[in-house]
């Protein structure tokens, strides 16, 4: 058995991350997550449950005798149900149909039909009931009597009762996920006790922490976790094997905590100390990666199911706390709508200036979105050969001052030149011979030595590398430049470019394949260059975002496989000073997922339609 001591101890108090309407809900990953939504309920809240579709929470208010019922979509109290004295533990049947409350004063379980929120039943159990949990097939309900020493096995069709014995005080309980075993926290002598379902006996102890309070298994069932409040020592939790019946690993997660539940996928615990607190531990390694304040002395904890969200009851401030992640997606039928889209969320009212790019490829916009930024400008796309309807509106409805073509003739024609002069007669096309001249003129018409930091240097052969860099150019003033990567050395222009904007340092974005040694020695000459750089375009990308922000409370996520959504989403970074990470079309690498946690990230902004970023992306799936 090992002991993990805190390798990182965060103490942060999230505030409400309400600024992005919540649009759609990830699963959460196994990183810090933001506080979205706070709601006052009963007096002295204590446990919680969700349905199994997730669209309701049960609150136990132990100090008002009631059960708040919450609409999880809403965050808002549906109803107050009364119910026994001192209610505490509570539980949704697999089912769906019913939930039992158990009360402490009185020995009593109160059963609610879920389809009316009403109480139908009253069922008299042991002294003193704490917890409760029912089998997966819904037919049979297990109580914890903490006084009275006791597991009172109910029969949910009947109510009849059947009191199995048991000693230590028991106070949590936990259902193995095939029906088989009932997990007791046995607080008294710092074990978990096994009941066999079937037949109610009772199995041999399994030593974990001191004063287990509640238990979790995991959802492969090979694993338990409780929380051990150890009153004399730092509170811990206790790994344990259930086949070999040994802890594994324990890991200290503060003072007095009082109850875990795990992610939907099992790799992350939340803890709530119950004098500070809820505790965020990776359990893969046991760390700690996030401490959360919610509210005063914070007691239950419940995940839900379908949307993986973390629901704190705070004993102290009479509130339930929602934890997760603000997940919105910025999208149109085509790359075009999908500028506009980005465009309208960036620049809800008027603009300066409005850069127009080519969407048939990459190059010009890649160097325009920075500078856009940087003049605080939106970048919208075009075909070469005829400005979109769309996208004229968009322009009229920006009113700006001058419209800014990025790219040549073969980029943007006469005609879409036009087009736009029509709206706005002072409409300039700023554009070279290729592409890195077009890049060099671009940076050169937004940026000088008064307002440049840094500088990325970046390939001009593919784009995911300068798209990333793109967001921190335009939020810390440093503009990209596009070279050939592939060369040995960069030519006199932009060199010449480099000297003029005088930047503090070149950051070169990419392995050696896409910017080349010899460009980085040539660079090193005269100035201090830093590479940044991963074994992929999404570790490149995530190398970019750790580098530039120490904290991002927004993070924009688009498709490392293709451009055109991406592009015009560079000025909603830098308006929004948000990170812009390129990921697969599928999942989140984990260790976007984990840098959410340092970047104490709360809302997400998904760029492009399903085909771009898949609904996995849009719940946050773990690659």
């Amino acid at each position: 058995m090992t002991s993990r001591r805190f390798r990182t101890r965060i103490s942060v108090t999230i505030a409400s991350l309400t600024a992005v309407a919540l649009l759609a809900t990830g699963a959460l990953p196994a990183s810090a997550i933001g506080e979205t939504s706070s709601l006052g309920v009963g007096t002295s809240p204590l446990y919680i449950a969700v349905t199994p579709d997730g669209t309701r929470a049960y609150v136990t208010n132990n100090g008002l005798n009631t059960v708040s019922v919450i609409n999880t979509a809403t965050i808002a109290i549906v109803k107050s149900i009364a119910v026994g004295s001192k209610p505490t533990g509570i539980a949704v049947s697999p089912n769906g149909s019913t939930v039992y409350v158990t009360n402490q004063v009185g020995a009593s379980v109160t059963v609610i039909a879920t389809s009316t929120n009403t109480v139908t039943n009253t069922i008299t159990v042991g002294s003193f009931p704490w917890d409760v949990a029912f089998t997966p097939d819904s037919t049979k309900a297990f109580v914890t009597n903490y006084l009275g020493q006791s597991v009172s096995v109910i029969t949910v069709a009947t109510g009849a009762v059947t009191t199995i014995p048991v000693a230590d005080f028991p106070q949590g309980i936990d259902m193995s996920a095939d029906g088989a075993t009932a997990w007791v926290a046995g607080t008294n002598g710092d074990s978990v006790l096994p009941i066999t379902v079937a037949t109610n006996a009772v199995g041999t102890p399994r030593a974990v922490g001191d004063y287990p309070s509640s238990v979790a298994i995991s959802p492969d069932g090979t694993t338990i976790y409780t929380s051990n409040s150890n009153t004399t020592s730092p509170g811990t939790i206790s790994v344990l094997n259930i086949a070999t019946g040994m802890v594994v690993d324990t890991i200290d997660v503060g003072d007095y905590p009082t109850h875990l539940s795990l992610s939907l996928d099992g790799s992350t615990a939340f803890v709530t100390n119950y004098n500070g607190n809820v505790n965020v531990v990776d359990l893969a390694s046991g760390l700690m990666v996030d401490s959360i304040n919610t509210g005063s002395f914070p007691r239950g904890t419940a995940v839900n199911p379908v949307s993986g969200r973390v629901y704190i009851a705070n004993n102290g401030s009479n509130t339930v706390t929602e934890l997760g992640y603000n997940v919105r997606r910025l999208s149109g039928p085509n790359r075009y709508d999908t500028a506009v889209a980005i465009s309208q969320e960036a620049f809800p009212g008027t603009a300066p200036t409005v850069f127009i790019a080519t969407g048939e490829n990459y190059p010009d916009a890649l160097a325009a979105g920075p500078v856009a930024t940087q003049v605080g400008s939106p970048l919208l796309l075009t075909p070469r050969d005829s400005l979109p309807a769309s996208v004229a509106a968009e322009i009229q409805r920006l009113a700006p001052a001058k419209i800014v073509v990025v790219g040549g003739e073969p980029a943007v024609s006469t005609t879409v030149v036009n087009q736009l002069k029509a709206i706005q007669s002072q409409t300039v096309r700023v554009s070279g011979p290729d592409r890195y001249a077009t890049g060099r003129a671009i940076v050169d018409y937004a940026f000088g030595p008064a307002n440049t930091n840094d500088v990325y240097i970046a390939t001009g052969t593919n784009f995911p590398d300068a798209l990333s860099a793109g967001g921190p150019g335009g939020t810390f003033s440093s503009p990209v430049i596009l070279v050939n990567g592939s060369a040995s050395s960069v030519d006199q222009a932009t060199i010449d470019l480099i000297t003029a904007l005088a930047p503090t340092r070149v950051k070169i974005v990419g392995g050696t394949p896409a910017v080349s040694a010899g460009i980085e020695d040539q660079l090193n000459n005269t100035w201090t260059v830093q590479r940044l750089a991963g074994p992929d375009r999404f570790a490149t990308s995530l190398a970019i975002v750790k580098d530039a922000y120490s904290i991002s409370t927004h993070v924009v996520l688009a498709t490392g496989l293709s451009f055109p959504d991406a592009l015009a989403g560079t000025p909603l970074a830098g308006r929004t000073s948000a990170a812009l990470l390129v990921v697969p079309p599928t999942c989140i690498p984990a260790a976007d997922l984990a840098a959410f946690n340092s970047l104490k990230t709360g809302n997400v902004v998904l760029l492009g339609g399903t085909p771009a970023l898949s609904a996995a992306v849009a719940a946050l799936t773990r690659c």
